[in-house]
């Protein structure tokens, strides 16, 4: 599932930094992140609204990896 990994103790302040990230969705609907390790700590994920063709193209041709969001 493709979708932003809000990270938020690199965001400039007043903003809300999410990086482009991928999760899998189990059988049983559970996200499952395998490539943060325990001591990462807890990060939030948002699915991405619209279809995956549209963030892939927003991340690989747009060299969009992050959007800082103004709070």
């Amino acid at each position: 599932m493709r979708g932003w990994l809000h990270v938020p103790y690199v965001a400039p302040p007043g903003y809300a930094r999410f990086y482009s990230h991928s999760v899998v969705l189990t059988p049983t609907g559970r996200l499952l992140d395998v490539s943060l390790a325990p001591h990462d700590g807890r990060h939030e994920f948002v699915r991405h609204p619209g279809p995956e063709g549209e963030f892939l193209t927003a991340v690989a041709n747009n060299g969009m990896p992050l959007i800082d969001h103004q709070l």
